[in-house]
């Protein structure tokens, strides 16, 4: 059995552990099927994040700016208001806008999710 190397992780692997890919001379593309998946992963996340920024920006803004007053002290987190656990989020309540940012509400994940599919 004939054995391929990965461009990405190096490994020497058979030809079934590879995507085919006609437009190649081998037929086969260049990365394996684990590296290929890892790198669309990346992709797929970077053009997510990427599409996120560009519609969330004030939402972006308002998330950091709790997260630099927690980090320096001007802010301190709270217990969930609903269920009492450690590990919060903040909800901006009134909006994302700038007058607003500090304007918060610590909720877990749960209940933070469960305000936002009342809007």
């Amino acid at each position: 059995m004939k054995l391929y190397k990965c461009s990405n992780c190096k490994g020497e692997k058979p030809r079934e552990e590879f995507f085919k890919n006609g437009a190649r001379s081998l037929g086969i593309g260049s990365l394996c099927k684990v590296c290929d998946s890892k790198k669309q992963k990346e992709r797929n996340r970077k053009k997510y994040f990427a599409t996120y920024k560009g519609g969330n920006k004030e939402k972006i803004q308002a998330k950091e700016a709790v997260r630099y007053a927690v980090r320096v002290g001007k802010i301190k987190k709270e217990l969930c208001s609903k269920c009492k656990i450690i590990d919060v989020e903040a909800h901006h309540y009134k909006g994302y806008e700038k007058e607003n940012w500090f304007e918060i509400m610590w909720l877990c994940h749960k209940h933070h999710m469960q305000m936002h599919s009342k809007y």
